[in-house]
């Protein structure tokens, strides 16, 4: 009991620390300077982003960054203090996959497997996503493996996963959303992709879900600019996901809620650094 409370003191302080998700999607709606930006931690990096000069060295150091972030905090967790067993490590790197699930789309659609190494994903885990409906099958078999990962912590995991399915919902949205603007094909609409998740919800996983839900699809389908639109499906989630996994006092809902603020905060980053980008 006294490794758990260690390590939810650890994560309530890491989830104050700065950028803040809300406060960075404040500063891509009012298209800030990065300079405006407040960190913590990792200087070297963070001075690297004020020199990237193209978008695939921006990448690669913002997933530096964010792996090192994340596993710092493991590491601390694990190692240091002895207070996280190994089912919780394995959950939220299984979690932290989604965080280049799109990358790894596209590397799969294009087959340029051996371009921009992935951190978390193994191209194994996904090997049987091909055809026409790829992305799906891949936010469908990453919720899989999450389920199954949380489960091997034998805490409820009904709240969490909720959570974890808006995630991949959001990500679904905003999938279709450039696949509209490029005029091309999608494999299923988002009410099928949905429908087609729900099976892996039983008892108070579905009245989780079902709230969450409706206020992010109502958060995601007013306005004309899509990064705003983007920014308040951001601002959404983390609201029901703090809402849900803040105030529970279980472990396996803060890792969540860690999990999904350093996911958002590092696709907010991305957004506020690649607009000011500028060769060198």
């Amino acid at each position: 009991m006294a490794d758990k409370e260690a390590a939810k003191a650890v994560l309530y302080m890491e989830l104050s620390r700065p950028p803040l998700v809300l406060e960075l999607a404040k500063l891509v709606v009012e298209k800030a300077t990065p300079s405006r930006v407040v960190f913590e931690g990792h200087k070297v990096l963070q001075a690297k982003l004020a020199t990237v000069k193209n978008l695939e060295e921006l990448d690669a150091v913002l997933s530096e960054l964010s792996s090192l972030d994340v596993n710092s905090v493991l590491h601390y967790l694990s190692r240091t203090l002895r207070c996280l067993p190994e089912e919780y490590i394995e959950y939220i790197r299984v979690l932290m996959e989604a965080y280049e699930l799109e990358l790894l789309y596209s590397k799969l659609a294009s087959r340029t497997l051996e371009e921009k190494p992935l951190r978390y994903v193994k191209l194994v885990d996904y090997s049987t996503c091909t055809g026409t409906r790829q992305f799906s099958c891949i936010l469908s078999k990453h919720f899989s493996r999450l389920k199954n990962a949380c489960e091997k912590t034998g805490e409820d995991c009904e709240r969490a996963l909720s959570v974890s399915m808006l995630l991949d919902v959001f990500l679904y949205n905003r999938y279709l959303d450039n696949l509209k603007i490029l005029e091309l094909r999608y494999d299923m609409s988002l009410k099928e992709f949905i429908t087609s998740n729900l099976r892996y919800f039983r008892g108070l996983g579905i009245v989780y879900l079902e709230p969450g839900l409706a206020r992010l699809l109502e958060a995601m389908k007013h306005g004309e600019d899509l990064v705003e639109i983007w920014c308040s499906g951001v601002k959404t989630l983390y609201d029901i996901a703090k809402n849900t996994l803040y105030y529970t006092n279980k472990l396996i809902d803060l890792i969540t809620l860690f999990g999904i603020d350093r996911l958002l905060r590092y696709s907010l980053l991305r957004v506020l650094f690649s607009r000011w980008l500028r060769p060198w």
